[in-house]
């Protein structure tokens, strides 16, 4: 289905915030963006309160906007929430013995170069959401989906602060367990790939 303009405008300030091309230092006004994407102002508005509801940002009343800045405890709540919600997905598909189904997962692990800035298109990103779909359960998809936008902002900030570097992945453990049905492996390695504790899950 083809996106709507106020759908791919949302897109573009949702990945500019994620990204950290809009800072959290900056001002975000209506008018601004309702100019930049040749929008009305009633689009914009309705595309920032959008982006409330979804706690990217906060509305000042007559001042403008802002981006709510992630702790690393709340990124630590969000990943402990990930691990609950890819469990299950991981168990729905050792349940359903998907093995031809994970050709997708490792076609897409063996793109070794990733070539794409928008932060719900690398592999990563990619990777966890292919988990999600190939549940067969919809629904988790859409709750997970927010969620990797939140952790990709909070470590894109840490990175440019100094505070984060990216951990080794653990995609092919995860593969190589579901294709041999190892459902308790799968899920230690999904912990491990949250960068999560044992007593943290």
């Amino acid at each position: 289905m083809k996106k709507s303009i106020s759908d791919k405008v949302y897109q573009q300030v949702r990945d500019s915030i994620i990204t950290g091309e809009i800072t959290n230092r900056e001002i975000i006004l209506e008018q601004v963006i309702a100019n930049k994407f040749g929008i009305s102002k009633i689009t914009a508005r309705s595309i920032l309160q959008r982006l409330c509801h979804e706690k990217y940002l906060t509305s000042y009343p007559r001042k403008g906007y802002l981006i709510n800045e992630i702790t690393a405890l709340q990124c630590k709540k969000i990943q402990q929430l990930r691990y609950q919600i890819e469990a299950y997905a991981l168990r729905l598909i050792v349940s359903q013995g998907l093995k031809n189904e994970l050709v997708e997962l490792e076609k897409l692990l063996e793109q070794s170069v990733e070539n794409s800035k928008g932060p719900y298109q690398t592999i990563n990103t990619r990777f966890h959401l292919l988990l999600a779909k190939l549940s067969g359960n919809e629904y988790i998809y859409d709750v997970l989906y927010p969620y990797l936008g939140y952790v990709a902002r909070y470590a894109i900030a840490s990175i440019e602060r100094g505070r984060f570097s990216p951990e080794t992945n653990y995609h092919y453990n995860i593969l190589h367990s579901l294709k041999n049905k190892d459902i308790n492996t799968a899920l230690n390695y999904l912990r491990l790939d949250l960068q999560l504790e044992k007593d943290e899950i």
